[in-house]
């Protein structure tokens, strides 16, 4: 499956994540390369969506709380659709990566590893 594919590549190019905003207490937007994005993780799985086009954050949340702000175009893609081990697998990836650019966990990380402790 080319979705499969193309999530393991931002996997593995994740230096390319950025602008990571958090939509709700389980959903990220953020931007790959020039591309937008959205990962959400329910009870159901995973949920990714790319939006074509120039939409913000603050326009995606404005949507989701107001029927009358407009529809936001999306393509959606859910491992409940997919059905395979790797394309689980591969969402739950991205979806860790996503959420620790937003908490800049990489950071917090290398400042540990780099710490030389004395107890």
């Amino acid at each position: 499956m080319k979705i499969v594919q193309a999530v393991n590549a931002m996997i593995s190019k994740k230096e390319n994540i950025r602008n990571v905003v958090k939509l709700s207490s389980a959903e990220f937007f953020f931007h790959y390369a020039s591309h937008r994005w959205s990962i959400l993780h329910n009870d159901d799985g995973y949920l990714l969506q790319y939006y074509p086009g120039e939409v913000t954050a603050d326009e995606i949340i404005a949507a989701s709380s107001d029927p009358w702000h407009g529809d936001i175009v999306s393509v959606t893609y859910t491992t409940a659709e997919l059905r395979t081990r790797e394309a689980l697998q591969s969402f739950a990836d991205l979806y860790r990566i996503v959420k620790e650019k937003l908490y800049n966990v990489d950071t917090v990380l290398d400042d540990i590893i780099s710490q030389d402790f004395h107890f």
